[in-house]
């Protein structure tokens, strides 16, 4: 989705329409208690405001265990 180039307005749109295809259904689709990881800032940023679901750094993952 691009990171922080994707919320750029004249970025966002195409982020979208990229991350739509394959990466978005299948976060909304995942059941809630499903973890989702993802190391970056704004691809975190990107999963939160797309399907309203949070995701984990690794090392936050790493660190429970």
């Amino acid at each position: 989705m691009a990171g922080a180039l994707g919320y750029e307005a004249s970025h966002y749109k195409i982020s979208k329409k990229m991350a739509e295809p394959s990466l978005l259904p299948k976060l909304r689709a995942a059941n809630n208690d499903t973890l989702i990881v993802a190391n970056g800032n704004s691809c975190r940023y990107h999963i939160r405001d797309a399907v309203q679901r949070e995701s984990l750094h690794l090392t936050c993952v790493l660190q429970k265990n």
